[in-house]
């Protein structure tokens, strides 16, 4: 019986997984003053060339630089919806990925994984609850 994946495909969540990551840092990494202006730095960089430029992560997640810059601005901005917009695209991806490799990756139990994912809900719809009133 053949696996449910090839080892190309395992790669390749591998690196989407690296990515996402990356933008997940990158995120914290405007919350925290030591680190905004790096993070700024890196999200408005027009380098292409290596793997790991902002323009790179994203094109490899499918998402256009020019509309995460935008999101990102926005957020800086205080718009809560551009905020809440930010978290869905990102958890889409981690929806994408199966409990035990996202369990795998951050070297934690499955069961850590749903915590994080019911956490995330409850946040987003706290978020959402607030936007509305």
């Amino acid at each position: 019986m053949e696996p449910p994946f090839s080892i190309l495909d395992k790669a390749d969540a591998q690196i989407l997984a690296l990515d996402l990551g990356i933008l997940i840092q990158t995120l914290l990494d405007l919350k925290a003053r030591k680190t905004r202006a790096a993070a700024w730095h890196y999200i408005f960089s027009d380098e292409h060339s290596w793997p790991f430029s902002f323009i790179a992560v994203c094109r490899r997640l499918s998402y256009r630089p020019e509309k995460f810059r935008e999101l990102l601005k926005q957020v800086k901005l205080g718009d809560v919806q551009a905020q809440i917009d930010i978290h869905k695209v990102l958890l889409l991806r981690l929806n994408g990925m199966r409990v035990k490799d996202i369990a795998m990756k951050y070297g934690v139990s499955q069961r850590t994984v749903q915590r994080w994912a019911r956490h995330q809900e409850k946040l987003q719809a706290q978020k959402s609850s607030a936007a509305v009133a």
